[in-house]
């Protein structure tokens, strides 16, 4: 990387072992420029200007590389193939800002994604969501799923369920075929839907 390029997401490849890391593409097709839009309300106190920043990595089954990049106006999720070369684009709908990717055994792309326009003061006045995306990147059916609280990390199990952090204390299973949700506090369950 040139000397004032930093990077924010790293992946090891699976065919090769070299360690891949994601500074700034070149995103000007992609990026929303934003002038006047910081007069916006809910853009108050946001520091980030005109950047646009990668968040999370994963890779899928063919060794395509997936990075999720947030801008609270213009977040979306991009497929790139081993060499580098843009496959396709993922917009996210503004104010709803991709974060953690999943790729699982099943070729499907999970993305939290924090919702912008809900109330950060407070967990109760969160509506985080969960996208699910097939290889490619066309959202699946019944998804996204919302209703979450600061959504953290997330990972998948042997069953290519998605198990996401959320609330103060809570992980949510999420079905792998019907979408639907059980929380776990401590180990016990307490709601299942």
């Amino acid at each position: 990387f040139p000397s004032h390029d930093t990077s924010s997401c790293i992946k090891i490849d699976g065919r090769t072992g070299d360690i891949i890391a994601n500074a700034y593409p070149n995103v000007t097709n992609i990026c929303y420029y934003l002038s006047g839009d910081y007069h916006l309300p809910f853009l108050s106190g946001f520091a980030g200007e005109n950047l646009v920043y990668p968040v999370s990595i994963d890779s899928d089954f063919y060794n395509d590389i997936w990075v999720s990049y947030t801008h609270p106006v213009c977040g979306f999720l991009a497929k790139y193939n081993t060499y580098g070369n843009l496959l396709c684009v993922v917009p996210f709908k503004p104010l709803h800002s991709p974060a953690e990717i999943i790729i699982d055994r099943d070729k499907n792309v999970w993305v939290t994604a924090y919702n912008l326009a809900a109330s950060g003061y407070t967990l109760s006045g969160r509506n985080d969501f969960v996208y699910k995306f097939n290889s490619r990147g066309d959202l699946l059916s019944g998804y996204p799923l919302s209703g979450f609280k600061f959504i953290h990390n997330a990972t998948t199990d042997m069953f290519q369920n998605l198990w996401v952090v959320q609330d103060k204390d809570t992980i949510t299973r999420i079905d792998a075929i019907d979408g639907s949700t059980s929380n776990y506090i401590a180990g016990c369950i307490v709601t299942g839907k």
